[in-house]
């Protein structure tokens, strides 16, 4: 049976990827491997959440074979080898959140160090995401980042207008000509680039083609 290992570093029951890679395991008819870890400062309180949910998930999952599996250890080089020597051999490791600074004194550096130690694939979690999901965010982001921009040029550029027809965009000058040249577009650009978000966010943009 196909074995996936899914280490976590930190957990919070509204952020856990749990739900997310179990998932991929049932498809796969899968066991599931959850190694939790944790800083010693917050361990105890990050052991009491992963508790209550890897309880959860036991009962969700064991329901016929043994399929779910886990173990959750204060976050050091020692006893995070020893945790991966007794579950590996698996098929795929996946990694969440994980500092890997902890691991640098044993030559751990990125990802792929863990996977030419263990000899399996290891990718980050961020990997397995839905790209709809990863691409609604970037589109969430840059929204905010242009509504920012066109709020501060309302509320500080504008007002000034008058003054700046005076002073220079309406002087009737070559400076005047690429001020307005220059002006103009960025603005058109950055109010674009906010309103361009907005139906994406709403779920009112046009696919591509027509259904008939």
């Amino acid at each position: 049976m196909e074995k996936i290992l899914y280490i976590e570093q930190g957990t919070d029951p509204e952020e856990t990827g749990l739900k997310f890679i179990s998932k991929i395991a049932q498809k796969r008819n899968a066991q599931l491997y959850w190694l939790l870890v944790a800083e010693s400062k917050e361990f105890q309180s990050v052991k009491e959440k992963g508790e209550e949910i890897a309880s959860r998930y036991a009962k969700e999952l064991n329901t016929e074979k043994e399929l779910f599996y886990s173990q959750i250890i204060e976050y050091q080089p020692s006893n995070f080898f020893d945790a991966l020597n007794k579950i590996t051999p698996v098929d795929l490791i996946v990694a969440n959140r994980l500092d890997l600074d902890v691991l640098s004194s044993e030559g751990i550096k990125e990802l792929e160090d863990i996977s030419l130690r263990y000899k399996c694939p290891v990718v980050p979690f961020s990997a397995l995401m839905p790209e709809e999901k990863k691409s609604k965010t970037r589109i969430l982001l840059r929204t905010l980042i242009f509504g920012g921009i066109s709020a501060c040029i309302y509320l500080l550029f504008f007002p000034q207008i008058d003054k700046l027809n005076h002073l220079i965009y309406m002087k009737g000058t070559v400076l005047g000509a690429l001020a307005v040249m220059i002006t103009v577009p960025i603005h058109a650009y950055i109010y674009g680039s906010f309103t361009e978000g907005l139906p994406k966010l709403l779920g009112l943009e046009k696919s591509a083609g027509i259904e008939h």
